[in-house]
């Protein structure tokens, strides 16, 4: 019969990561996600489908949940998107890995569920370089 005991060096442990804002990291953050495109399509021809392929522009969009507590948001990004002001971030992963982002806020959305905490669903066009 073979074991179902699993051992600890067989099962790795997968650590968050953070998003920073300005000086300081965001603390109310959650579902932080990070897109990057170079809008790449595939070109066909008759002789050939695909037959290759083109780049276009590079996009990056950055994207997280903000819970709303007693107090109100941590951020106003609200007044951000209002004032088309350009924000960094630094998204920080495990192993080192590091992403400097400089955006502008260009959406909001607000969730106000029945049966769960209020929160700010942000949306940051960005560009974005390897730190």
């Amino acid at each position: 019969a073979r074991s179902l005991i699993v051992m600890s060096e067989t099962l790795p442990r997968y650590p968050r990561g953070s998003l920073g804002h300005g000086p300081g990291a965001l603390v109310e953050v959650e579902n932080v996600k990070l897109t990057i495109t170079t809008n790449a399509k595939l070109k066909h021809t008759l002789a050939a489908s695909p037959s290759g392929y083109t780049t276009g522009t590079n996009e990056a969009t950055l994207s997280f949940k903000m819970l709303l507590g007693e107090n109100g948001p941590e951020r106003d990004f609200y007044e951000e998107l209002r004032a088309g002001t350009v924000n960094s971030f630094r998204l920080m992963l495990p192993g080192s890995l590091t992403f400097r982002v400089t955006g502008v806020v260009s959406k909001t959305d607000f969730d106000v569920p029945l049966d769960d905490a209020v929160a700010i669903d942000i949306e940051v066009l960005c560009k974005v370089q390897k730190a």
